[in-house]
């Protein structure tokens, strides 16, 4: 593409679109010094804070030739070591590539679109990208000094150095990023071969050179490079060059002022205390270093903005962020200037230093109270003592000052009473001359009827200016104190006067002061310091220890409307003072800082100021808050003032950039990983067992990094967010599964970022928490079931089957134990004795036999019975089988004495057939003495039952049931019954029942008896 130029004087400028643009820029900056009313022609350096950063605070060289800041807003440093990167917390040095190439002195520096810084100085040129830095070579060169870099809109990068200037293509740019190109070959070289100290673009992509022999202009699309601007005196070189547009052109020679050229015309701008170092665009403006000094650029003039003269001599580089701080790399180290909108002030006095009182007097006069009676005065920006005045008071502080329309000042004091200065006449009331309650007063008040209201110790003095005796009046407390609480000051609200001190709130009733309340306020001791009023009636106070109470009013008195504290961002409840600026903005100070409060909506935002902000360095111990009727607010403290205009706070309206540094991860038996590559965060995938993590985040706000608060939640653990200053997070034991942290962050002044930054990693649980497991554990167990579910069918219908034959079992029981055989021989017994004639043992026997057949009808159904009522059964038993047998054996029933008949428990008719089988089968067929022994005892638990007899013994018996020596056969199946109980009862009991049946043998060998003994465990 072609285009058309003019010549003026001799130098090619642009076409009409640049001339009208640079017209109209023009326009808009005269236009501006006129309605500033030639104010900013006479400006004087602002008022900035300074800091200076060096080494100590981990900058790894003192001395600083280049700054820039990249897209992430943290600052790039070239030093004589190297350059380092600052995100206001700490510097990253970097001095050696990973082949260990030094960087060495760096002179130039600035970044591309994606990312990447590039770095040019003695060594050649630099490239930093993704946490790596490499060298550039030029393809067939060596030791190539690089001292200007500059990117322009479209991506590409320039070069400048001694040998003239190359051009990194955009294409290029991102080969470098990627990694697949590494050096530049020689198509990069422009024809044009002398050295370069500056280079600068504009908005249209055209590129501009400073050089020894003046000002040159690459025009975009264009190979040919054009003399904008010829130097006549090349030895004082151009070191650098900035620009708007061909048409809008500005530049700084090696020891000259700055020049520039507006639409062709070259004008220059000479300054006694500013000799150009170099000039930079931010924001629209030019600015200028100097030697002494940051200046902006208008048409004719430089306008001073700030001065480091006595800071640093050997300034090189400069710059603006975008916060709007000042950045200076001198010999020094690194300067940072911060714009303030406080003033501080030290009284002018070797002895008095401590403020206590402010007036603004009739004429308009700031007078300030100090101690020992003296009032000081502001001029020309310090507060001296103004000579008007005597010392209106002998000794003590001047703690309240008050003009009246007349022109008459009343003063308070801390302990010598109230002043009068009018006239040239200094009258004083105090407690040992005159009428005043106590000699202390901590406020004037104008009560608005022509008198005044002192508030004292002891209540309230009313004075009437216009008597000679002016103290008219006083008004007490209502209740008597032993220690009379101290009144700071008063307020009238809706025709009522409040006042207020150390016990709280009183109001005026009757002549005396009424200790009053604040209606919501949980606590009933107040110490309150001031009380004020903004244009909507809201009552604002300041309180010791309860931090601030917004209150509204109403016929029955205060009421709470809302409190701040630490909660809601302010930095003490201890606070001093309080006060509505004329834009309704409320004002709070505590001991060491200053707050803010506005309303945006329903939203109250609290922004605090401190040290670091301009105010006072030093701990005060008392501080009041006033203002001018200018709308100028000034802190009268014990340790000096400060003063500032609320319009002229600038607030960081400018979020910070969050960005993620590493995550480190509890890798379980692994120890701990760490990965800092950002390529790696969106691929995260951890085993169960690295389930704890934590975070490593910065966000840049270069402007007081102290105050950056951050904040973090994983949704899934908690919704509620976590405040800290701390630039990590920490989270342990996290459970599988998928989770998100968001992390946030608010500036100095609290300005929060738009959309939290958000990290997605996985946890992945362990095999046994999978789905696959989960559903062969599923599988698994209900087969378990099923088999658990078929066996307890198999051992229900086992237990159905065995209770059925119990129950048969039982049946047959019972007809064994009463079997015939026993029945017919107790009917012969029976019928024996009638035919005998013996009735009454007919009807004894019977009776016993009767009752023998209920009680086993009764207790047939029961499944145990109590051992008393088994051994009533075998008693009558005993006692049947005696009488039928003419007492042919004996018998005895013993218990023993750890037995409780009545808690032991048996199965019924367990014992009867072992004792009918040692009858009929022991006693029967023997000779002799006849016995049977039926004892039990308890140990441990089991009831142990023995039957013993002294009969045949069950060989003997054996071979006689067999009939080898007997033809009777009798067959007894009861023992055999009995043991079939026990096997069914122990199916469903822990403790088994259990039966042994042994010979009694005698000394020589011989059978004496039969032993049955039965374990029944209780």
């Amino acid at each position: 593409m072609q285009r058309e130029y003019r010549l003026v004087n001799g130098v090619g400028t642009s076409s009409f679109l640049y001339t009208f643009t640079a017209m109209k820029r023009c326009a808009v900056l005269w236009l501006c010094l006129i309605l500033a009313g030639g104010e900013l022609l006479t400006a004087q350096p602002l008022p900035y804070l300074h800091r200076v950063i060096g080494t100590r605070d981990g900058l790894n060289s003192s001395k600083i030739f280049a700054l820039h800041q990249d897209a992430s807003r943290q600052l790039w440093v070239g030093t004589e070591q190297g350059v380092s990167r600052y995100n206001g917390y700490e510097f990253e040095n970097l001095a050696y590539t990973a082949a260990s190439k030094q960087v060495g002195r760096v002179l130039a520096l600035c970044s591309d679109k994606i990312g990447g810084t590039w770095i040019g100085g003695d060594n050649g040129l630099f490239y930093f990208n993704r946490q790596q830095l490499r060298a550039v070579p030029f393809a067939g060169k060596k030791g190539y000094v690089i001292e200007a870099l500059v990117a322009d809109a479209g991506g590409n990068i320039w070069i400048g150095g001694y040998e003239g200037v190359h051009r990194i293509t955009a294409a290029e740019v991102s080969k470098f990023s990627a990694g697949k190109q590494h050096q530049l070959s020689p198509a990069s070289k422009l024809s044009f071969s002398y050295r370069v100290f500056g280079l600068a673009t504009d908005p249209y992509q055209n590129l501009y050179i400073a050089g020894s022999y003046g000002i040159y202009l690459l025009a975009k699309g264009r190979n040919a490079i054009e003399l904008l601007w010829k130097n006549p005196n090349p030895n004082n070189y151009v070191r650098s060059v900035a620009a708007h547009s061909p048409d809008s052109v500005y530049w700084n020679l090696y020891d000259s002022a700055p020049m520039y050229m507006l639409d062709g015309k070259l004008d220059s701008l000479p300054h006694k205390n500013f000799t150009g170092r170099n000039v930079f665009i931010h924001e629209q403006q030019v600015y200028a270093l100097t030697t002494s000094g940051i200046a902006k650029i208008f048409p004719g003039q430089l306008v001073p903005i700030l001065s480091f003269e006595n800071i640093s001599n050997l300034v090189y580089a400069s710059l603006i962020d975008r916060e709007g701080n000042a950045w200076l790399g001198s010999w020094e180290g690194l300067i940072k200037f911060r714009q303030s909108a406080f003033k501080t002030y030290q009284l002018q006095h070797p002895h008095n230093t401590d403020a206590f009182s402010f007036l603004e007097n009739n004429a308009g006069d700031v007078l300030i109270g100090g101690n020992r009676g003296r009032i000081f005065t502001l001029k020309d920006d310090g507060i001296i003592p103004d000579k008007r005045f005597p010392l209106v008071f002998e000794k003590a502080e001047v703690m309240t000052m008050l003009q009246r329309a007349d022109g008459g000042y009343w003063f308070g004091s801390g302990y010598q009473g109230i002043s009068r200065y009018q006239n040239n006449w200094l009258r004083n009331w105090n407690g040992k001359t005159d009428e005043l309650q106590n000699n202390n007063c901590e406020m004037l008040l104008d009560a608005g009827n022509g008198y005044l209201f002192a508030c004292t110790e002891k209540g309230v003095t009313k004075i009437d200016p216009a008597k000679e005796n002016a103290i008219v009046g006083y008004i007490p407390f209502k209740e008597n104190y032993a220690v009379f609480p101290e009144l700071f000051g008063g307020i009238e609200v809706k025709g009522s006067w409040y006042f207020y001190g150390s016990r709280g709130l009183y109001r005026i009733q009757g002549e005396q002061l009424w200790k009053d309340s604040i209606s919501g306020v949980p606590f009933e001791s107040i110490y309150i310091n001031k009380i004020v009023k903004d244009k909507d009636g809201k009552l604002w106070i300041a309180t010791l220890g309860h931090g601030l109470l917004k209150c509204g009013y109403d016929e029955r008195g205060f009421y709470l409307l809302k409190q701040f504290g630490r909660q809601h961002g302010l930095s003490s409840n201890e606070l001093l003072s309080v006060l509505v600026d004329k834009n309704e903005t409320v004002w709070v100070a505590d001991y060491m800082s200053l707050a803010m409060i506005q309303q945006k909506g329903v939203e109250d935002v609290v922004t605090m100021f401190n040290e670091a902000d301009g105010l006072l360095s030093t701990y005060y111990q008392s501080l009041k808050l006033e203002q001018q009727k200018n709308g100028r607010v000034w802190g009268i403290s014990s340790m000096g003032l400060f003063s500032f205009h609320p319009d002229s706070i600038r607030l960081n309206a400018l979020a910070p950039l969050l960005a993620l540094d590493s995550v480190l991860i509890n890798a379980g038996k692994g120890g701990e990983k760490s990965i800092k590559d950002s390529r790696q965060f969106a691929l995260l995938r951890l085993d169960h067992d690295a389930n704890s993590l934590r975070f490593y985040f910065t966000a840049t706000s270069l402007t007081d990094p102290s105050k950056i608060q951050y904040a973090y939640r994983i949704r899934s653990i908690d919704s509620n967010w976590i405040y800290t200053k701390e630039r990590q997070a920490r989270f342990d034991l996290l459970p599988p599964g998928k989770h998100e942290i968001e992390i946030k962050a608010a500036n100095n002044n609290g300005v929060w970022t738009a959309e939290p930054m958000r990290f997605s990693f996985e946890i992945v649980p362990p095999f046994w928490k999978t789905a696959w497991f989960v559903l062969i554990i599923c599988l698994l167990g209900a087969a378990i079931l099923f088999l658990i579910f078929r066996r307890r069918m198999q051992a229900v219908r086992k237990r159905a089957a065995i209770q059925q034959q119990l129950a048969e079992l039982e049946g047959k029981a019972l007809r064994a134990q009463m079997n015939p055989h026993f029945i017919f021989n107790s009917l012969n017994a029976i019928q024996e004795c009638i035919v005998s004639g013996n009735i009454e043992r007919a009807y004894d026997y019977l009776a016993r036999f009767s009752k023998l057949l209920r009680m086993v009808l009764n207790n047939s159904e029961r499944e145990l019975i109590p051992l008393q009522d088994e051994l009533d059964m075998i008693k009558i038993y005993l006692e049947l089988e005696s009488l039928r047998f003419k007492d042919n054996f004996s018998y005895d029933i013993i218990l023993g004495e750890e037995v409780d008949p009545e808690m032991c428990e048996v199965p019924p008719l367990l014992l009867q057939p072992y004792i009918e089988n040692a009858i009929w089968h022991g006693l029967l067929h023997k000779e002799g003495s006849k016995h049977i022994d039926v004892s039990c005892r308890e140990e441990e638990g089991i009831l142990y039952c023995r039957i013993t007899d002294n009969g045949i013994g069950r060989k003997r018996s054996a071979e006689i049931k067999a009939g080898k020596l007997s033809a009777e056969k009798f067959e007894s199946r009861g023992m055999k019954l009995s043991e079939q109980r026990m096997q069914m009862l122990n199916v469903k009991r822990i403790k088994k029942y259990s039966l042994t049946v042994t010979d009694i043998m005698g000394t020589v060998g011989d059978v004496q008896g039969t032993l049955v003994e039965l374990a029944l465990p209780q």
